[in-house]
């Protein structure tokens, strides 16, 4: 199963590589200043393997000619976890990572797409105690925003992070603030 959503992944996003062109929408909105730059806020809720709960984060970007570029720390808590059970679990997760993606602007809507590296800390939970586990993720990133003004944005991401220890996704509603046309 592990597989088969990283093969999905890759494959979504070597498609949108190969086929888009990170300056083609902007020229085409006719907008004479390609620079824009915003932090965005997200609240939502994820989780991964035996790990549901809410989270939140906040991501910094900044889109140019060369692409969207961002990054992205981000949270998920664990909503009720129960020591009773004789197996590790995780309670925690947390992510700082870079990206690299690409966009779809027109006036009213900006599309993205990201990836890229970061590190990962995963709090587990056993018998026995806790222990905090660091690792290397590759973050996932997929926006919609609706930019009706030219400095807020609202939309939703759904957003991932593969790694060895705790792989999750999550949907996060969020608010764009900064200059977003």
């Amino acid at each position: 199963m592990r597989r088969r959503n990283t093969a999905f992944c890759v494959s979504v996003l070597s498609i949108m590589l190969v086929t888009n062109s990170p300056t083609s929408a902007q020229s085409e909105a006719g907008n004479d200043s390609p620079n824009l730059v915003w932090v965005t806020l997200a609240g939502g809720g994820g989780g991964g393997h035996r790990f549901w709960g809410i989270g939140g984060g906040a991501t910094a970007s900044y889109y140019c000619e060369s692409g969207l570029f961002s990054v992205r720390l981000l949270g998920i808590g664990q909503i009720t976890v129960e020591p009773s059970q004789p197996q590790t679990e995780t309670s925690d997760v947390i992510e700082l990572g870079g990206m690299y993606g690409l966009s779809y602007k027109r006036p009213l809507i900006f599309l993205s797409a990201s990836s890229g590296l970061g590190a990962v800390w995963v709090m587990q939970r056993s018998p026995s105690g806790r222990k905090r586990v660091t690792t290397v993720g590759i973050p996932l990133d997929f926006e919609a925003f609706f930019t009706p003004f030219r400095v807020l944005g609202i939309g939703v991401a759904v957003s991932g992070n593969i790694n060895g220890k705790q792989s999750y996704a999550g949907v996060f509603f969020c608010l764009q603030l900064g200059k977003v046309k």
